[in-house]
């Protein structure tokens, strides 16, 4: 039914038709539907919407998990797609200062950030939205509404009021996310914050500090793109999973 649910929501973009198979499979133990690849079917949106879930808890420990995996799984561009979006969002003089991309060094539902070798010699963090990220959002939020309401009119196990306001509010929150500057004004913020907070929980870090990578100026003004800093260290994800172990 959810498989029907989804084929019935818009003639926009589409998963495979392998993928929405997979929405109608349920888990052979406990006879629950595969909820991450209902999420999935959605893509970038489905995979912001798991992450909050998996954070509140909603369907239990076992789907949170799942759920979590989301971010894990997000698709970074291509070789190609970076350069194309270079060429197409970075403006002259910086365009012509990017000598080469080095690795994808971290990926998210609409961003992809990549290590670049400046002509200068310098080695920089450069973040990019994904190709046709805003048309991409807005056609799977348009299909997300009317899947939700397709399977109100029968008697589904989901918080449908819960998963309309949080794809409102995920809706908004990425076509922010799409203005690099707000991501650049969030990040200024960021290290009055963590200056402060390195300060009060110094003595209880066992040698670890928090770290915001410091924005490269001669990317000031961008909106589709953000130049920075690679930051020392590991992510927060690894620092808890280390057990506060001290930085080697």
């Amino acid at each position: 039914q959810y498989l029907l649910d989804y084929l019935a929501s818009g003639k926009g973009p589409m998963r495979t038709p392998t993928v929405a198979y997979m929405l109608a499979v349920r888990d052979p133990a406990s006879g629950d539907v595969d909820l991450p690849e209902v999420f999935g079917a959605f893509e970038a949106l489905g995979e912001k919407m798991s992450q909050k879930f998996s954070v509140l808890g909603t369907f239990g420990p076992a789907i949170s998990k799942q759920l979590a995996g989301s971010k894990e799984n997000a698709r970074p561009m291509t070789l190609s797609q970076v350069w194309a979006a270079i060429d197409r969002e970075i403006p002259e003089p910086l365009r012509s200062q990017i000598a080469h991309v080095e690795e994808v060094i971290g990926s998210a539902s609409i961003k992809t950030v990549v290590r670049v070798r400046m002509k200068d010699g310098t080695t920089l963090a450069l973040g990019l939205g994904s190709p046709h990220a805003e048309a991409q959002v807005e056609a799977h939020y348009q299909r997300a509404k009317i899947f939700i309401e397709n399977v109100s009119k029968r008697d589904a196990e989901l918080p449908l009021g819960l998963l309309r306001s949080m794809l409102d509010g995920i809706h908004g929150q990425m076509r922010t996310e799409l203005d690099f500057s707000n991501e650049v004004r969030n990040m200024e913020k960021a290290q009055v914050m963590i200056a402060e907070l390195n300060r009060r929980m110094g003595p209880k870090m066992k040698g670890w500090k928090f770290a915001v990578p410091k924005l490269d100026p001669r990317a000031k003004g961008l909106k589709k793109g953000i130049l920075m800093e690679i930051a020392p260290g590991v992510s927060f994800e690894r620092f808890v999973s280390s057990k506060g172990a001290p930085p080697k």
